[in-house]
């Protein structure tokens, strides 16, 4: 039986509960609907429930393994937010036989904000003092308390003020923040709840997750596979996670302490027009815990003749106001008004995408894989069967590739009907 931990912040109080039976064997992704709050309620209400779920695999020898998915009604779309990351958060949760974080409810009165410090055998939380830094600021503080033992889940300014584009950083084996919860908005609502940081404390716990010899078979077939497939020649940096091929992350500005991922995609029309402004975007937008690749397409989507003002952008980020960042990061239907252009056009990260891609990505998370390791490897048959064996032997349980396709499905019909605003009880 699955633990999960549930910590309520209106009380300051926290227990484990059982992972509802219904759920019992899902993990990352698949397990956030068994938590999800109610789709009509307001994202930033005390209501709407913050799940953190690391993959089934995080925690083991498998490669690519230890992401970690988060889950709450997005202040950006209205929708359940589909987000996750790298780091070391992941596999220390799952080393410590944790499947997921829960968050509920908000300080009432507030009261200052909190630091979370998660152990094998619950949270406690305590006033944090790094409250409105950004990150490279915030870090060094956390870890000077807390200790190198620990991984950090974080935000920056930008979800202190409750930026509905704020996104969450996680650190990685150097202790830095090497990779985000970048879409959706997450980090405002850790901020509403009036929450800095979670301190994963892995301390008294396994190294790694126990595993049996039927396991340890089926980690170096599925090894190969991911080395024929995997991306990581094409790739130069460093990983976001101990046992991933893929070397993913940018390196730092000098002296910042900051990573980011890579988003070549998402940011070629920045750097066409200045490669210079690009990197300083990117590099602010991550410091202050902004998601830069939602802020860059709204603001390109919604500019005349698709210029983006970035100077102007940087001087806002400068001014370390990130609720005053251009009128769209706080109340994005104003700016669409001012433009003359339909609200409907700002950007949504999974409005383009397709249902294909969706379930792909919802396998890809529930296992907690890397997808630029693992999705190719996946995509073969003979690699949804050996993940299939790899989870059978982890659950000691039958599980088929049928199964987690299934799996999958059902994720991706949970967030559909979130979409559409059906309350639960129709």
């Amino acid at each position: 039986m699955g633990r999960v931990l549930k910590i309520d912040m209106t009380y300051g109080e926290s227990g484990f509960i059982d992972v509802p039976p219904d759920f019992e064997g899902r993990g990352g992704r698949g397990l956030v609907p068994a938590f999800a709050s109610d789709p009509t309620l307001e994202p930033l209400a005390p209501d709407n429930t913050l799940v953190f779920a690391p993959g089934l695999l995080a925690g083991t020898s498998c490669p690519g393994s230890g992401r970690i998915s988060v889950g709450c009604q997005s202040p950006v779309t209205g929708w359940l937010v589909a987000s996750n990351a790298g780091g070391m958060a992941g596999h220390h949760l799952k080393c410590m036989g944790i499947d997921a974080i829960v968050i509920e409810g908000a300080p009432d009165p507030p009261k200052g904000f909190f630091n979370m410090v998660v152990t094998k055998d619950g949270a406690k939380v305590a006033p944090t003092s790094v409250r409105n830094r950004n990150i490279s600021k915030a870090l060094p503080e956390l870890r000077g308390m807390y200790g190198d033992a620990c991984s950090y889940i974080l935000t920056g300014i930008g979800g202190d003020q409750k930026c509905p584009m704020a996104n969450i950083a996680v650190t990685g084996p150097d202790l830095q923040p090497s990779s985000r919860f970048g879409n959706g908005g997450a980090g405002a609502v850790l901020g509403s709840k009036l929450i800095k940081a979670i301190v994963i404390d892995p301390r008294g716990a396994p190294p790694l997750v126990p595993m049996s010899p039927e396991f340890e078979k089926a980690v170096q077939r599925f090894t190969e596979l991911a080395k024929e497939t995997s991306k990581a020649k094409t790739e130069r940096g460093k990983g976001c996670m101990p046992n991933c091929a893929v070397p993913c992350m940018r390196k730092a500005p000098e002296g910042k302490g900051v990573t980011a991922e890579k988003k070549p995609k998402a940011f070629s029309f920045i750097a066409k027009t200045d490669p210079e402004l690009a990197d300083k975007f990117m590099d602010l937008c991550d410091d202050m815990g902004l998601g830069a690749w939602e802020i860059a397409r709204s603001v390109q989507t919604l500019s005349p003749e698709n210029k983006p003002p970035w100077n102007v952008l940087l001087k806002n980020i400068r001014g370390r106001n990130p609720a005053g960042l251009f009128i769209l990061f706080q109340r994005p239907e104003l700016f669409a008004e001012r433009m003359g252009i339909p609200v409907s056009n700002l950007y949504n990260p999974w409005a383009e995408q397709s249902p294909e891609k969706t379930m792909e990505d919802c396998v890809m998370d529930e296992l907690g894989l890397c997808r630029k390791a693992c999705v190719k490897a996946l995509k073969n048959i003979d690699g949804l069967h050996t993940a299939a064996e790899m989870i059978s032997a982890l659950l000691h349980k039958e599980v088929t590739a049928f199964d987690i396709s299934e799996n999958s499905y059902n994720t991706a019909y949970f967030e559909m009907r979130y979409r559409s605003r059906i309350p639960f009880d129709k």
